[in-house]
């Protein structure tokens, strides 16, 4: 096993990015079949076909780190993004503040498709959103109606959300 990439992550840094007890860091090897090894600051990659695949994601888990808890989410759109060489996309979904909670915290999108909800808010009057349950659709759109009722652009805001049932 040949290490293929290198990359210098602080050690303050590391446990953000890699999780309690290599949580995220066992993810990352497993999903993309690579073995990470940390000495250090250094942390090498191993595995000549995913290694840039997965030092991407990780530098830009580092640099979300600086700005934000992560959680599991984060680490797989990373890894999902720099797979498709779109990581650039994955750090700018982290740029756009929806709004703030009760507590102050940042509200921001955590999917590439959540951002396409977002910007299609901006510029449509009706939005349908279609997608598997946990995505976001109805939590985005709250955000978006509070937001929007908060700025004073809107008197009222309904949101319709239909369940369908399964036949089992």
């Amino acid at each position: 096993m040949s290490i293929v990439k290198k990359l210098t992550i602080p050690a303050e840094s590391q446990r953000a990015v890699f999780g309690a007890n290599d949580k995220y860091k066992n993810l990352i090897e497993k999903t993309l079949d690579v073995k990470i090894i940390t000495r250090g600051e250094e942390v090498s990659i191993s595995d000549e076909q995913n290694a840039k695949i997965a030092h991407d994601a990780i530098g830009a888990l580092v640099k979300l780190s600086e700005r934000f808890p992560i959680n599991t989410s984060d680490v797989v759109t990373a890894i999902e993004s720099s797979r498709r060489g779109e990581i650039n996309k994955f750090l700018s979904l982290y740029e756009v503040e929806i709004l703030k909670d009760v507590r102050g915290n940042p509200i921001t999108l955590k999917s590439i498709s959540q951002k396409a909800f977002v910007d299609s808010a901006k510029n449509h009057d009706v939005i349908f959103a279609v997608g598997a349950p946990g995505t976001g659709k109805t939590m985005i759109g709250v955000v978006l109606g509070v937001q929007a009722l908060k700025e004073g652009l809107v008197e009222t805001v309904v949101i319709v959300s239909t369940t369908v049932e399964n036949d089992e």
